[in-house]
């Protein structure tokens, strides 16, 4: 039966490769428009519910792992489940790893496991400076072939592409192999590294660690920036959003997409302001006030 189910799996990708080229992450043909990517937070692993969220109107999932359980396996039946019906990702999925970006050097095997099950990027909490980022690109590259233009950094993910490939990304291995790499460091790459920006430290190096290539978007989080200067379980301080300003400020001039969280009443607000990449309230599936946010962007 294993046999007979991977025969019909390769047979489709046969005919899938004589269709037309094809941009498979549907979250870096949004950001690469220059077009707003609008996303939910969400660390339940229902599968059911995975199957709701990725027929609906949502550019993309962050699943998180870090206030979340690391299962890699519950990981991957939930990417499978995210899928449509013809194989493809209308709701992009990117997890949010464990490790802050201080650790990144010593846990490469995180951005390992979620890349091989399926993942189309990495959220990398707590990045503080440009050594951090760059050590997570590292963590999400191949060792690039010597026909790749972009040669550094030099990517040290061991390669084994079956699952996330036929799998996953319902494609053959060899094109897994070409376009598992970061954009836009990478045109053609379908994988995002995405830099949570949660103190003033990190804000103070900003310009630093979007200059790292590899670097795809930075994503501002609000209750860890308020924690970072004395507001810990606290909202809306001015103090903390003059900072949140200076870093969206930083992001628009080297043209890096910049994220926040927000809800329904202000997700218009953050879109004028010159976010590109937010999630509106959803920790579970879909919800009345995720609907408000996305009328609100008229979405």
């Amino acid at each position: 039966m294993k046999t007979l189910t991977l025969l019909a799996t390769l047979a489709m990708h046969t005919a899938a490769t004589a269709q037309e080229p094809r941009r498979l992450s549907h979250l870096v043909d949004t950001l690469a428009s220059d077009r707003a990517a609008v996303g939910i937070f969400s660390s339940v692993r229902e599968f059911t519910m995975a199957r709701v969220v990725g027929a609906g109107s949502l550019d993309y999932q962050i699943i998180d792992m870090e206030h979340g359980p690391f299962d890699t396996e519950t990981l991957r039946q939930q990417l499978v489940n995210l899928r449509r019906p013809d194989g493809s990702f209308s709701v992009t999925p990117i997890v949010r790893i464990p490790a802050n970006g201080s650790e990144v050097h010593a846990n490469r095997w995180m951005f390992k496991q979620v890349l091989d099950a399926g993942a189309f990027g990495v959220m990398v909490p707590m990045v503080n400076n440009a050594e951090e980022a760059r050590q997570a690109a590292i963590a999400m590259r191949y060792p690039p072939a010597k026909d790749n233009p972009a040669q550094q950094p030099r990517g040290v993910r061991g390669w084994s592409s079956t699952i996330a490939a036929i799998g996953t990304w319902n494609v053959p291995a060899a094109e897994y192999t070409r376009k598992a790499d970061l954009w836009p460091l990478n045109p053609e790459g379908e994988l995002i590294l995405a830099v949570q920006i949660e103190s003033v430290e990190a804000i103070n190096n900003l310009r630093e660690i979007l200059a790292v290539p590899g670097v795809g978007a930075a994503f501002i989080g609000p209750a860890d920036l308020h924690a970072d200067m004395g507001h810990l379980g606290r909202t809306g301080v001015p103090e903390v959003e003059k900072e949140i300003q200076r870093a969206l400020a930083i992001g628009r001039e080297l043209r890096v997409p910049m994220g926040i969280t927000t809800r329904a009443e202000d997700a218009r607000v953050r879109l004028e302001q010159g976010f590109r990449f937010f999630t509106v309230p959803s920790e579970a599936g879909p919800s009345a006030d995720m609907t408000d946010a996305l009328k609100a962007i008229e979405r």
